[in-house]
Order: structure tokens, then C-alpha cells, then sequence
């Protein structure tokens, strides 16, 4: 192969490589933009089912692993302690997103908020995963009091 007709072919592979590149970035971007989307559209249905006091219906939307961790009673009680002490939710304050792979859950999507309850301020971790339907459902809800 002569010089000119490899320089032709190099050019030619790293233009299609190129392409595919910008083609992947660019749907990665509109994945991330919606699966954000999705996350936070989810999380202000969590949110609101905080306030309201619907425990049992927060329990029961979400996936198999969090409900394997704590009985329906279990898990109501624990929101209604949390209730007790910090007070009723006020404001949410969004801190971060992130989108992360697991060998074993698939996609995760992470939250994490600033809350304002009645009485104290903390610090939320929302965790969604994908579930076999396609649809996120709450692996993950963690509240840390701030000082």
C-alpha cells in the first residue's frame, strides 16, 4: 500500500471513527438529559408523598430490594419517627444528580437534596434503579441530620 493511499485510509477510519463518537455523545447526552428528567420527576412524587404522610404507598412503589430490608409496619414507622422528630417536610433544595452503572442493579440515578423539615435540616440520598418494566422505582432513602 503506497503512503498516499494509507494516509487516505487512516483518514477515512478516523472520520468514521469520529462520527461515531460525536453520534454517541450526543445520544448520551439526550439519555442523561431524560433519565434526569425522569429522576427528579420521580423524586418530587417521593417528596410528596413525604409530606402527605402516604408511607404505605411510598413503601409499596418501590423496587423489591428496598421492600426485602423492612416490612410495610417496619418501614411506616420509621417515617413516622422521622416525622416525629424532624417535623413535617418543608423544602427541598436539589444538590446533585448522578447517573452510575452496577453490575448487579443496572442504572442508578442519585439525588441528593437539602431538606428543610419543622424542627431540623438535613441532607437526603434518593437512589432510583430501573426496573424489569422499564421504569425507576426507590432502591435507596436516607436522611442525615445537619449540625
Amino acid at each position: 500500500m503506497s503512503l498516499c493511499r494509507h494516509n487516505k485510509y487512516l483518514f477515512a477510519v478516523t472520520m468514521r471513527l469520529t462520527t461515531l463518537l460525536v453520534f454517541f455523545i450526543a445520544t448520551s447526552a439526550c439519555d442523561f438529559k431524560q433519565a434526569r428528567a425522569d429522576a427528579e420527576r420521580l423524586a418530587s412524587r417521593v417528596h410528596r408523598q413525604i409530606k402527605a404522610g402516604d408511607y404505605k404507598t411510598l413503601y409499596n412503589d418501590s423496587c423489591a430490594q428496598l421492600r426485602k430490608v423492612a416490612t410495610e409496619a417496619e418501614f411506616v414507622g420509621m417515617m413516622e419517627n422521622l416525622r416525629s422528630d424532624y417535623g413535617a417536610l418543608l423544602n427541598v433544595d436539589q444538590d446533585t444528580f448522578i447517573l452510575r452503572s452496577d453490575i448487579n442493579l443496572g442504572r442508578m440515578y442519585m439525588l441528593s437534596y437539602n431538606v428543610e423539615f419543622e424542627h431540623k435540616k438535613a441532607s437526603e440520598r434518593l437512589v432510583f434503579i430501573s426496573s424489569e418494566k422499564d421504569t425507576m422505582q426507590l432502591y435507596e432513602l436516607i436522611f442525615n441530620p445537619m449540625e
